[in-house]
């Protein structure tokens, strides 16, 4: 576990093995798109944003790679602003 004053630390290590595995490792489609998207949490957690725009204000956001057949190929938790 790095510290958090480390430039390297990841807010996501815990899972971050998990999250890896997750990821789709298909060849992707033709066309393409890349979308915003909120996974609802009222939870307590330094990840959770509040996006105004959104049906669920409150939440996780997720920047995902998807194709037009709707399976996500790859996605990013945001993780704040970088330093």
């Amino acid at each position: 576990m790095k510290a958090r004053n480390d430039p390297n630390y990841d807010k996501l290590f815990k899972v971050r093995p998990f999250i890896d595995s997750v990821k789709a490792e298909t060849e992707p489609e033709k066309y393409n798109s890349v979308d915003e998207l909120i996974i609802p949490f009222k939870g307590r957690s330094s990840l959770k944003q509040y996006v105004k725009n959104k049906p669920h204000k409150w939440g996780i956001k997720v920047f995902a790679h998807a194709g037009t057949s709707g399976i996500v190929y790859d996605f990013e938790i945001y993780r704040g602003k970088e330093r």
